[in-house]
């Protein structure tokens, strides 16, 4: 019995340092510009080829507002205003790693109807929350809590403020967009969660941010950015920061919410989504300093971006929940509530003919592996 296991090595080998986003990498996303198939779809345990994946365009949204029988649908944020000293990694990625001493949460209740200064009605009838909502969770799910367990960013390629958000707002495209991974509160950790196979493993909250040098960014993004400017181009590293994780989040003009999936192999269809409306503000510097950690599975500058390409509705429905004050009632949004467009335009990769056949690259690719295993593995047999 070989000790090293071969395959584990060969999918080190393809997935180094996280997945692959190259379009023109037959092991990378699908490009159905250039009508390429996912090579994600391809890796064992994948869900990649799923009929509820993410991301999404947001559009065609069915609209809950205060003055409809679902006015209970909400999200709750806890901590709001808290700094932490948590941890800032860089690897071709940005992930913020919350604090064991303090604990961010969110929240999406259901609840029974109550008046406007918040008391139960007599009779009242009990209002499910968006898990149950959107279809992750059972009917008469009382409360989940969700705990955050990481943070991460999206972004496009270089010179380009026009890509790098992996949803869509009615067919447009921003150039960032921060990920919230919050795991359902009955798992251990988002490994368990996963393991579970249940639907309501995971909560993921996505802020959208465009390119603005006049209006101030968030007290937070201003201390990421600091932070990053600190750690190299193409550097991986870890740095400490002092942040309100959630000042990233802004719910003043409401959210959209689905069933999904993660964004990232395996892509387990196992996310409620919920996507703000508002869209924040990055300076073109502090964008470009995302930019500059874009890095490929081989440590180099990656010409390519971090986000996954669009995939179908299906028969799914997106919900938008309208923004309300303290006592429930309704605040003017800007939500369009236009109808999808049949055919989004999306970022276009030029690839650039292969010299080399693909079937003999990957050939070689596994050659390579295949020689690196049975090197590891010399002399490491058991009985």
């Amino acid at each position: 019995m070989i000790r090293c296991s071969i395959v584990a090595l060969l999918a080190a080998h393809v997935y180094a340092g996280g997945a692959v986003y190259d379009r023109c990498d037959s092991l990378g996303p699908e490009d159905k510009a250039n009508g390429k198939s996912s090579g994600w779809a391809h890796n064992d345990g994948s869900f990649c080829r799923g009929a509820q994946q993410s991301p999404i365009d947001l559009c065609g949204a069915t609209t809950i507002d205060a003055g409809n029988e679902d006015s209970q649908v909400k999200l709750s944020l806890t901590n709001m205003a808290i700094k932490s000293t948590m941890q800032l990694s860089t690897d071709g990625q940005v992930y913020i790693s919350p604090p064991t001493t303090t604990t961010y949460t969110a929240d999406t209740p259901g609840a029974y109807d109550t008046d406007a200064t918040g008391a139960t009605l007599a009779g009242a009838t009990w209002r499910d929350g968006i898990g149950v909502k959107v279809g992750r969770q059972a009917a008469g799910t009382i409360e989940t809590t969700w705990k955050l367990a990481q943070a991460h960013f999206h972004w496009g390629r270089d010179g380009h403020q026009d890509e790098g958000s992996e949803h869509y707002i009615e067919g447009v495209q921003h150039p960032l967009e921060v990920h919230f991974v919050h795991v359902n509160t009955k798992y251990a950790d988002i490994t368990a969660a996963l393991r579970s196979g249940n639907e309501d493993a995971l909560l993921v909250l996505g802020q959208f941010f465009k390119v603005s040098d006049a209006a101030p960014m968030s007290a937070t993004l201003t201390e990421i950015n600091s932070k990053l400017a600190g750690v190299g181009a193409l550097a991986a590293g870890i740095v400490q920061l002092s942040i309100a994780p959630y000042g990233l989040i802004d719910q003043s003009d409401g959210f959209y919410t689905y069933a999904g999936s993660l964004t990232t192999p395996t892509c387990n269809e196992a996310v409620t989504w919920v996507v703000m409306n508002k869209v924040s503000t990055i300076t073109s510097a502090a964008l470009d300093r995302f930019h500059d950690k874009s890095m490929d599975t081989h440590g180099h500058k990656a010409a390519y971006g971090n986000y996954r390409p669009l995939q179908a509705l299906g028969d799914r429905t997106v919900y938008f929940v309208a923004p309300r004050d303290n006592v429930g009632n309704p605040i003017t949004s800007t939500y369009k509530g236009m109808g999808c467009h049949k055919h989004v335009r999306e970022p276009h990769f030029q690839c650039a003919p292969l010299t080399t056949p693909e079937h003999v690259i990957k050939m070689q690719d596994m050659q390579i592996s295949l020689q690196q295993a049975m090197t590891c593995c010399a002399g490491n047999t058991v009985a």
